[in-house]
């Protein structure tokens, strides 16, 4: 009887571990999900080192859902050469400065409307933006580099990434191009040019 005991306790805890473990994964067994992580699999370099960001931790009760003055700006191109940079203000004003194959910088401004508003609040909500490292990167020099910046309800939190993405960065970068640019692609085809200096580039970081 003590040794069917013994085997029935160990049953359930390993039914349980499977099931907790299950309950982790499932938020990534989405096409959306696999589709981040092969992404980023592929983009990725190795090794990779993170930096933690202890200041993030008070932000974690804060609701992405219903949270005031929900501010993102989104950063994808190089440290050296410049970042194409997404803005996105709480009223849902977009500006969008970019440089067309090494072209002249350009801008563009357009509103995305409250249906994607909301969406980008529960991406920031599944991915848990909150407890996001404060960076990741490998050493090999030049490469790609992101960046997400987030103000929410008098909080704000930045992630860096440097020729390592987890995927949780590239599930924001898929939202981005294909909810917020893609969209707007005449307003984005009717951008002026813009000067972009070191003084005024929108950094990677709060500053």
């Amino acid at each position: 009887m003590k040794m069917r005991s013994k085997r029935a306790i160990f049953s359930s805890i390993i039914v349980l571990l499977l099931l907790a473990f299950v309950g982790y994964l499932r938020g990534w067994f989405t096409s959306e999900g696999i589709w981040a992580q092969t992404e980023a699999f592929s983009e990725n370099h190795w090794p990779f080192k993170t930096e933690d960001d202890p200041a993030s931790y008070d932000a974690a009760g804060v609701d992405f859902l219903t949270a005031q003055g929900l501010a993102f700006t989104w950063g994808d191109g190089s440290g050296w050469h410049g970042y194409d940079v997404v803005k996105v203000q709480p009223n849902g004003a977009v500006t969008y400065t970019f440089q067309p194959q090494n072209a002249t910088w350009k801008q563009a401004q357009f509103t995305i409307d409250a249906a994607t508003q909301q969406a980008l609040r529960q991406l920031l909500k599944d991915i848990d933006y909150w407890r996001l490292k404060k960076a990741y990167y490998s050493p090999d020099a030049d490469g790609t580099q992101r960046f997400v910046k987030v103000e929410a309800a008098g909080k704000r939190k930045a992630v860096y990434c440097s020729n390592h993405f987890p995927a949780e960065v590239i599930r924001i970068k898929q939202f981005v191009e294909a909810r917020i640019i893609a969209p707007n692609s005449a307003a984005i085809g009717k951008a002026v040019p813009v000067v972009v200096t070191i003084q005024n580039a929108e950094t990677e970081d709060f500053k």
